[in-house]
């Protein structure tokens, strides 16, 4: 049986606005599951960055929800990856029917992965290599893209790429805090929400340890997908994997 195609939604971590799902978003599209993709912004960032980033991981699932509720389709799939997938999970724990499915990508919790392995010491020098990179937007986007991916071939299109998007839309330093100070200390729901979630890891993954997908997976009980040497962000490193996850986790959806 030929699955109906879906309007997806996607929500990306935590500097990051829609246009860093760069190519995976015309990827999506061109799949035959796919009918819409659409991108949420969270406060701060992307076109809301002239807004104040909320203290509480709530506070921004709230302002997401406000943004998701537009699209009225009944056949919307959540993708996320990182700090989003954070937000997704309050979003999911909240609203029983807002999505059929979702795919949440290398993310972690405060209350189950202790800090250490949330933000890995060998990311943190391409942490200080963004902060000390100033105004040189660049410098700063390849320290970024050098701390999240592992395909060191798409280095340089990408991290020029985001530069533009930087100084297109600039973000502050400010809300970058506030938005990690909010992911820290968030606690995931004891319950599983409702909504079928599947759970996607990068075993490469050098700046969130693989071992929080696992906590995560094990506490509600999800499938879990592992990604054999990607790095932090899978959609930039493999694509197609994730495509090919998503196809065979919707087409187990009874129409």
């Amino acid at each position: 049986s030929k699955m109906l195609p879906v309007d997806f939604v996607l929500i990306r971590g935590l500097a990051r606005e829609s246009r860093h799902w760069g190519d995976f978003i015309s990827s999506l599209e061109k799949q035959d599951y796919c009918r819409s993709v659409t991108c949420i912004d969270l406060p701060g960032f992307g076109e809301f960055n002239q807004i104040s980033s909320p203290l509480s991981i709530e506070a921004i699932a709230d302002f997401a929800y406000s943004q998701i509720k537009k699209n009225q389709s009944e056949r919307k799939v959540l993708v996320s990856v990182s700090l989003g997938a954070m937000v997704s999970a309050e979003l999911l724990s909240r609203h029983d029917h807002l999505f059929m499915k979702a795919f949440l990508m290398n993310t972690s919790f405060s209350n189950l992965s202790p800090f250490y392995h949330r933000m890995q010491l060998q990311s943190l020098q391409h942490f200080l290599g963004a902060a000390k990179a100033g105004q040189d937007a660049e410098k700063r986007e390849a320290e970024i893209v050098k701390m999240i991916s592992n395909s060191p071939d798409k280095l340089d299109k990408i991290s020029k790429e985001w530069a533009r998007v930087f100084k297109d839309k600039p973000f502050s330093l400010f809300n970058v805090f506030r938005k990690l100070l909010a992911a820290s200390r968030y606690k995931i729901k004891k319950e599983p929400p409702k909504t079928p979630i599947v759970v996607l890891r990068s075993l490469g993954d050098r700046m969130v340890n693989p071992s929080c997908s696992e906590e995560f997976s094990q506490f509600w009980n999800l499938k879990l997908l592992s990604h054999p040497w990607a790095g932090h962000d899978l959609c930039i490193d493999d694509e197609s994997w994730v495509l090919d996850c998503i196809r065979r986790e919707l087409t187990e959806i009874k129409n």
